[in-house]
């Protein structure tokens, strides 16, 4: 569960500077004469019967120029670490279970490694849970949450960016991906309820595309921004095992937050003895 800071994000862009760098570059580019375009035309052509050449071969290697488009969409969002689309994710097989009502998992509970199943049945339990995670989550100043959280390992989380029942719009994501993620990026201080009493930065992109069904089983595409896709990312980490702290830097653990890591573990291995 991503929890509310007060600390003030700070964005990483490029500067004016850069920018005006690049103009004047580009503008240099533009100042051939009609000299210059007609002294490089051959070169072209011959450039121009080269491409068409090797595009001839790669045309008879794969067959088709639909399939070397999806080759290199995979291969693009393997290099960016979507590696999560390439593979189908175990189905949840049985009924949805768990046990009402439901509390939060602490780190280090298996649950929050645990793998997490896609789920298939888009029925009134699934509504239910849904309900009762939305009920733990106002009740614990949260704004988001994710379903193995609660110590259920499926693949759903939910969300309200303002963190009240009465503000805000409610979020429920079944079975969610990602997509797309922006180079720009930010860091903020975050917190989560699984981690009591820890808070630490973390760089996350600004902007995302995300993929996901709604409670009744509809697929639907979001672009988020800002607090919004921070949100979203910190909760679809908890579905891939990933917890907030991983994607700390070694200064940020050092910082204390590493002693409190250790301090939950023994607690933790205290109360499971």
């Amino acid at each position: 569960m991503l929890t509310v800071t007060s600390k003030v994000c700070r964005l990483h862009s490029v500067t004016k500077a850069t920018l005006t760098r690049k103009q004047g570059a580009l503008a240099g580019t533009c100042s051939h004469s009609p000299r210059t375009v007609q002294s490089t035309a051959a070169p072209l052509r011959l450039a121009s019967n080269q491409l068409e050449s090797q595009r001839t071969g790669l045309q008879q290697q794969y067959g088709s120029f639909k399939e070397m488009r999806s080759i290199r969409t995979m291969a693009a969002r393997r290099s960016r670490g979507f590696a999560q689309e390439l593979s189908p994710k175990p189905k949840l097989t049985g009924p949805l279970t768990w046990k009402s009502p439901i509390e939060i998992v602490k780190y280090p509970d298996p649950c929050l490694r645990a793998e997490n199943l896609t789920i298939v049945n888009f029925d009134e339990d699934l509504a239910k849970l849904a309900s009762e995670m939305f009920d733990i989550m106002y009740r614990t100043e949260g704004v988001g949450l994710a379903a193995p959280q609660v110590g259920v390992n499926v693949r759903l989380m939910v969300y309200n960016p303002e963190g009240f029942p009465d503000r805000g719009e409610e979020h429920i994501l079944v079975n969610p991906t990602l997509i797309k993620t922006s180079g720009l990026k930010d860091v903020f201080e975050e917190g989560c309820l699984s981690f009591p009493e820890i808070l630490g930065d973390v760089v996350r992109p600004i902007q995302i595309k995300v993929e996901y069904f709604d409670v009744k089983g509809k697929k639907k595409k979001l672009r988020l921004n800002g607090w919004q896709a921070r949100i979203f990312q910190h909760e679809f980490d908890h579905l891939e095992g990933v917890l907030f702290h991983d994607r700390m830097s070694p200064e940020v653990l050092a910082s204390g937050v590493g002693d409190k890591l250790k301090a939950l573990e023994e607690e933790y291995a205290r109360n499971n003895a």
